[in-house]
């Protein structure tokens, strides 16, 4: 139920990221509400972090659903084999080689994204 309800969850946001945001009428809302803005204190450390961030969000969705599934519950989630096992309702040796296979392609997407030679790895 998890796992199809963050699917579910992952549709709308799709449809909401296509929706324009409006500024002037959330900029108000915000000074009105009295909405502090705090800069980071290294604005170039967190443009990069931002940066290094959409990256690897835009590299993991182009994985097939069943791969990013793995690689994000066990290397965002922290999740153990024996959970992502139950929670993708699959075997230990299906998630093994789902997160091998998910790995390297998610590597290849970052090599290619970043333009660097492949390893081969």
């Amino acid at each position: 139920m998890v796992r199809n309800a963050c699917y579910q969850l992952l549709e709308r946001e799709k449809t909401a990221a296509s929706t324009p945001f409006d500024e002037e009428a959330h900029g108000e809302e915000a000074a009105a509400a009295g909405t502090v803005v705090r800069f980071p204190v290294d604005p170039e450390a967190a443009a990069i972090e931002r940066a290094e961030r959409e990256l690897l969000q835009r590299c993991l969705r182009g994985l097939p659903a069943e791969y990013r599934e793995a690689v994000v519950l066990r290397e965002i989630h922290g999740c153990s084999y024996r959970e992502i096992a139950q929670i993708a309702d699959i075997p230990i040796g299906t998630v093994m080689s789902r997160l091998a296979r998910g790995r390297g392609l998610l590597q290849r997407a970052l090599a290619a994204e970043l333009q660097l030679p492949e390893t081969g790895t």
